[in-house]
């Protein structure tokens, strides 16, 4: 039993030097589940990289935008921020069952490649990526889908959301995303002032 613990912990510690130097690299999109919950604390309770008060804050975004997450220091592009979690669908009539009956607004969701969706509308199973509001011009992170590379049959992959930069953030400024053309057609419609506003404003 003690050989064992001592292999996994030299394991882990091989782990974390890998994942702290993959992080670095510009282009990497897989991660292996290990070193993925070293990077962002899935074990945890935050599934965050990011300390909330030190390196981000949760404040108004402004007259009729809600609240909005802003950098409180210079944050790398490339940089994994957090990972994006809620409520998995794998069937989207399940989630459009749950958006007809009310039970969810659909402002907080995450469609994935595959059809199944993420949805954050609840604050207590979600993190505080759901803040993050919507820009055409200044955007500087996106979604992204990461596939941890699997360490065994009885550990399958599982494709998760991360809020990535895209660009060096400077402190102070606001973190903002496309939502894509989709979340606003049905919305705001395709075309006219407001839409503009929302995009570019």
């Amino acid at each position: 039993m003690v050989i064992r613990l001592r292999l996994l912990r030299a394991c882990l510690l091989l782990a974390s030097s890998a994942c702290t130097a993959a992080l670095q690299l510009p282009s990497l999109r897989l991660l292996t589940e290990v070193q993925f919950q070293l990077a962002v604390g899935v074990t945890g309770t935050s599934n965050s990289a990011l300390t909330g008060g030190v390196d981000f804050e949760i404040r108004s975004a402004g007259p009729g935008k809600g609240r909005g997450a802003f950098a409180l220091r210079e944050l790398p592009a490339e940089a994994y921020l957090a990972r994006y979690t809620g409520r998995f669908y794998d069937r989207l009539d399940a989630w459009k069952a749950k958006l007809a009956s009310g039970e969810t607004s659909g402002d907080f969701c995450y469609s994935f490649e595959d059809g199944g969706i993420l949805d954050a509308e609840d604050a207590s199973r979600s993190g505080w990526p759901r803040f993050v509001n919507h820009s055409k011009r200044r955007k500087n992170c996106e979604f992204i889908e990461v596939a941890p590379e699997p360490i065994g049959p009885l550990l399958p992959p599982r494709t998760v959301v991360m809020l990535q930069a895209t660009r060096w953030i400077a402190a102070g400024e606001e973190l903002l995303v496309d939502y894509g053309d989709g979340y606003w057609d049905g919305r705001v419609g395709k075309v006219g002032w407001q839409r503009f506003v929302i995009d570019y404003l």
